[in-house]
C-alpha cells in the first residue's frame, strides 16, 4: 500500500513512490510499475513518478510475487506564480511623438518565480499584455507588462524628433 491515496506534483517535477510491504519482513520486493495516463504522469521502473502536464492519473505498483497490488491518485498542478520580474526591457525604449507607432515588446525578459522554487525566464512576446504606452504623450513613461495576472514595470521615452523642432520653428 502507499502512505496516501492521492498527492499532488508540479509539473516539470518528479518524486519517488515507496510502497508500503505487509508483513513488512516480504523476501521479493520487485514491482511492476503502471500509469493510467502516461501522458500526464509517468512512473519508471523504481517508481519514479514525472509530472509532465496538467491532469492526474492512477499509479499502479504491482507485486510480482504474489500479485497484490498498491495505487495511488497523482494531480500534477502548475505551480503558482509567486513574482513577475523585469530581467531585460524591450530592445525598443524610445519612441517618436505622435508617430503612430505600437509599443513593441521585442526583446523583453521577465524573470518568473514559482511556488514550487523555480525561476523562468519568459520571452514569448504573445503570452504576454503590456498597458500604458501612447505615442500622444511626450516624455517618460511607465509601461505595466501583465503575465498571467502578474505584473512589472519599465519606462519608456516618447519624444521629438530633432528635425520637427526645426519645422515648427520655421
Amino acid at each position: 500500500s502507499f502512505d496516501e491515496t492521492e498527492k499532488t506534483v508540479f509539473t516539470g517535477n518528479t518524486l519517488q513512490l515507496d510502497v508500503i510491504f505487509t508483513p513488512e519482513n516480504t523476501t521479493d520486493k520487485t514491482l511492476v510499475w503502471e500509469s493510467s495516463n502516461p501522458e500526464t504522469v509517468s512512473v519508471d521502473g523504481n517508481g519514479v513518478i514525472s509530472a509532465h502536464q496538467t491532469g492526474s492519473a492512477v499509479i499502479t505498483a504491482t507485486s510480482v510475487s504474489n500479485g497484490f497490488t498498491a495505487s495511488i491518485t497523482i494531480f500534477a498542478a502548475d505551480p503558482e506564480i509567486t513574482s513577475v520580474t523585469l530581467k531585460k526591457a524591450p530592445s525598443k525604449t524610445n519612441y517618436t511623438y505622435k508617430s503612430g507607432e505600437s509599443l513593441s515588446l521585442d526583446g523583453i525578459e521577465l524573470e518568473v518565480a514559482y511556488s514550487d522554487g523555480t525561476v523562468k525566464t519568459v520571452t514569448d512576446t504573445s503570452v504576454m499584455t503590456a498597458s500604458g504606452f501612447s505615442d500622444k504623450q511626450e516624455g517618460s513613461q511607465t509601461v505595466s507588462v501583465e503575465y498571467k495576472g502578474c505584473k512589472t514595470e519599465f519606462t519608456v521615452t516618447v519624444g521629438y524628433v530633432w528635425w520637427k523642432w526645426i519645422i515648427r520653428i520655421l
